[in-house]
């Protein structure tokens, strides 16, 4: 594991180096929440970037970052010094370690990619980086769904740039995966220690965000980054109303987020709508200039995306690519993740350690005392009298998401199932501000108290979030059965990384998956592979051969496109074909090497 770790040292270094350049270029912050900013810069370049033809290569953004870094350096801006942190960023740095870690550790415990979205995030990762663009061919025949055009591409794009200087597209998913989940938490102290001027409460806020169950998973996907910057426009947003400078860097996170993920994009915006009522609330229609102003940047940013995207694809192809469709809004309709459930009140209260693998459910006995009591306690501050916003802004929150996960017993639902997320924020905020009342109240048993509560927390939270993210998960409904798998990991395992194999009968996603190479970006590739499986062996190796493919595959996806007696005739002309010459391996999986 060490040795696979050293591959990715000079990756992290540039993502690092990027993100806080790009980040301080945009708001001199000389703080982490910099990287924050930076990765939202990061996302909003790369679409102007691909519109105007410059390539998505980590050498362009090294050499902006390089000439900014530089830059601020020569007008004394930005001094070449690390300041020691405070304790509270300690600890939360602490958290990010064994956020990764333990991430880490639970998709590196099997040598596939789990469920079905992480090896359709490996086709697009791999497209980026061998493309060095997230565009593609499309002529309104064949069209088949992948996490970059018309998806929102920024996380397949980030993935897709990392893996230009590492050698493995699924090792590269699951570690920087792991690194934005850490990431995170730090984000996630930053903000709420913003919006609520209470550090301790931002500290144990990352706290509670490490243990619940309900909150980020190792799960690869887009949510995942669009999460992070979720806490950095909201550090973007509060910051704004004190420091004018902010206005355009929380304008630039959010239309960052309407890159990243859709579903995530709709809930913010009922989240900013709730943090908005909250501030007008508070200040009057002062706050409408600011918040017009950033959510005008934040559609601009989306409209640069969406709007060539809707010109190319159409509203049809555009809707089927980010994945809408009619029954997702309807309730007790089973078409999206929530598969129709709707929650009680143990599923809240009591984490479970097994789950679905791209959101578990649950909070946790302790977590879930401690919000109530938060919750309680911010009510009454706020009818005492209290002029913060946060409390408000939790509260609403707080409500927003119990009503959001239980949409499927409501008369409209969004997105139930991935509403767990979301409402893991308003109750770690709620909890850590019950917890800080609690150890103000009885000072002198404050380390007992802080013992008891961590202690607890982890057998009722995370203990079950533990067990459930290391547990082996399955490598989804593409593959129809375990030699099936077997055989890919064979492939993986021994032959080169990035060798060319043509997937004969499956989509391509399987080999990409598996560091192998085909070559769905390729117009002539993509167009030929439609119909490869009527096609002779002599026809196909004359196709692979110009090429330069090293291995063709046949595994029972044949059988299930074409029937079995189909399929074993098939096979047969690849046997007895002169041109072929089988690896062997155990059945259901058949591997040939090009002569």
């Amino acid at each position: 594991m060490a040795k696979m770790l050293e591959e990715f040292i000079p990756s992290m270094i540039w993502l690092l180096f990027v993100s806080f350049s790009l980040g301080f270029a945009l708001t001199r912050e000389k703080n982490l929440m910099a990287m924050g900013f930076g990765l939202a810069l990061f996302s909003v370049l790369s679409i102007v970037f691909n519109l105007v033809g410059i390539p998505l290569n980590w050498l362009v953004f090294l050499a902006i970052s390089i000439a900014i870094f530089a830059y601020f350096i020569y007008k004394k801006e930005l001094v070449l010094k690390i300041e020691k942190p405070d304790l509270a960023l300690a600890l939360v740095l602490l958290f990010a370690l064994v956020n990764v870690y333990v991430f880490w550790i639970g998709a590196t415990s099997y040598p596939y990619l789990e469920d079905d979205d992480p090896w359709v995030h490996a086709v697009g990762a791999e497209w980026i980086t061998q493309t060095g663009s997230y565009s593609r061919y499309f002529d309104g025949t064949n069209f088949f769904r992948l996490y970059i055009e018309p998806y929102p591409p920024a996380y397949d794009i980030l993935m897709g740039v990392l893996h230009q200087m590492t050698s493995s597209v699924s090792n590269t998913l699951k570690f920087y995966n792991a690194l934005l989940c850490g990431l995170s938490l730090v984000f996630a102290f930053y903000a709420i220690t913003e919006l609520t001027k209470d550090r301790r409460i931002g500290l144990f806020s990352a706290f509670f965000l490490l243990v619940l169950p309900s909150f980020m998973g190792h799960f690869i996907w887009a949510q995942t980054l669009a999460m992070l910057l979720l806490f950095v426009s909201f550090y973007g947003l509060e910051k704004s109303f004190s420091d004018k400078r902010f206005i355009v860097p929380a304008g630039i996170a959010i239309g960052a987020i309407t890159l990243t993920q859709p579903s995530v994009s709709a809930v913010f915006f009922l989240l900013f709508l709730a943090y908005a009522i909250a501030r007008l609330d508070r200040f009057g229609k002062d706050v409408l200039k600011t918040l017009a102003i950033i959510g005008l940047i934040a559609l601009v940013v989306a409209a640069a995306y969406y709007i060539p995207t809707l010109l190319k694809y159409g509203p049809e192809y555009t809707s089927i690519g980010i994945g809408f469709f009619e029954t997702l809004f309807s309730p007790g309709a089973t078409g999206d993740t929530s598969a129709g459930q709707a929650y009680s009140l143990e599923d809240f209260i009591f984490a479970k350690p097994e789950g679905k693998i791209d959101q578990q459910i649950g909070i946790g006995l302790v977590i879930s005392a401690l919000a109530i009591l938060g919750f309680a306690l911010a009510l009454l501050e706020m009818h005492a009298g209290n002029k913060g916003i946060w409390m408000p802004c939790a509260a609403i929150w707080f409500v927003l998401c119990i009503f959001g996960t239980q949409g499927d017993a409501m008369p409209l639902k969004l997105f139930p199932h991935r509403f767990w997320v979301f409402l893991s924020i308003p109750v770690a905020i709620l909890a850590a501000y019950a917890y800080t009342r609690i150890e103000q109240r009885l000072r002198e048993y404050s380390l007992l108290i802080l013992a008891i509560v961590v202690l607890s927390v982890l057998a009722t939270s995370a203990y079950p979030k533990y067990l459930h993210q290391t547990s082996l998960w399955t490598p989804g409904t593409a593959f129809y059965s375990t030699n099936e798998v077997n055989g890919y990991m064979y492939m993986k395992t021994n032959l080169p990384k990035n060798t060319l194999v043509f997937p004969l009968c499956s989509p391509d996603l399987k080999v990409i998956g598996s560091d192998m190479l085909s070559e769905p970006y390729v117009k002539d590739y993509e167009i030929f592979k439609r119909s490869a499986m009527n096609k002779t062996p002599g026809e196909v190796y004359s196709f692979l051969s110009s090429r330069n493919y090293s291995y063709i595959v046949l595994d029972s996806t044949c059988i299930t496109e074409m029937g079995e007696a189909k399929a074993n005739e098939l096979l047969s002309s690849y046997g007895k074909s002169g041109d072929f010459e089988e690896v062997p391996f155990n059945g259901a999986f058949y591997i040939f090497r090009i002569k």
